[in-house]
C-alpha cells in the first residue's frame, strides 16, 4: 500500500513538474534575444530531476567516503592509544615486579594524566598505583625493621 502511495505520489509530482513547464513552454518569449525556444525549455526541464539525483547520489557518495575516512581514523587513534596503555600497564608491573616501587608510582602517575583515558583504564591504573604504594610503604617498613635489628645486634655485642 506505502509503495503504491510512493508511486502515486511520484507520478503526480513529475505530472505537475512537466504541467508546469508546459505552461511556460507555450508561453512565447521574444526570439533571438537569448531565450531559449519553447521545446529546448520542455527539454531541460525534462532532464533537471535526472541530474538532482545524480547530484544527490554524488554528494552521498562523497559524505559516505567522508564519514568512512574519519571512522578508519578514530578507530586507529583507539588501536595506539589501546596499545600505548597496555604498554603502560606491562612496564608498570615489571617495575612492581621488580621491587621498583617508585620508578613504577612516576609511570603510573605519568599514565594517568593521559588524555581520553576511559573509566576503566583510570581505574586499572589506580589499583596499580595503589598496589605500587602498598609494595613502597611494606619495603620502607621492612628496611625500617632490618636496620633496628642490625642496631640491636651491635647494641646487645652479637654480630
Amino acid at each position: 500500500m506505502a509503495r503504491i502511495l510512493g508511486l502515486g505520489l511520484a507520478v503526480a509530482v513529475v505530472l505537475a513538474f512537466g504541467c508546469s513547464k508546459k505552461k511556460d513552454a507555450a508561453a512565447p518569449g521574444p526570439q533571438g534575444q537569448g531565450q531559449p525556444m519553447p521545446n529546448e525549455k520542455l527539454e531541460t526541464s525534462a532532464g533537471a530531476p535526472a541530474k538532482a539525483a545524480d547530484t544527490v547520489k554524488a554528494d552521498v557518495k562523497a559524505a559516505t567516503q567522508e564519514v568512512a575516512k574519519v571512522a578508519d581514523t578514530a578507530k586507529a587513534e583507539v588501536k595506539t592509544t589501546q596499545g600505548s596503555f597496555d604498554s603502560l600497564v606491562t612496564e608498570a608491573k615489571a617495575l612492581i615486579d621488580g621491587k621498583k616501587y617508585q620508578d613504577a608510582l612516576t609511570k603510573l602517575q605519568a599514565g594517568l594524566a593521559t588524555p581520553n583515558l576511559t573509566g576503566e583504564q583510570k581505574s586499572t591504573l589506580q589499583k596499580l598505583i595503589e598496589q605500587a604504594k602498598a609494595a613502597l610503604a611494606g619495603n620502607v617498613k621492612q628496611d625500617a625493621q632490618k636496620a633496628a635489628g642490625d642496631l640491636l645486634k651491635g647494641v646487645g655485642g652479637k654480630k
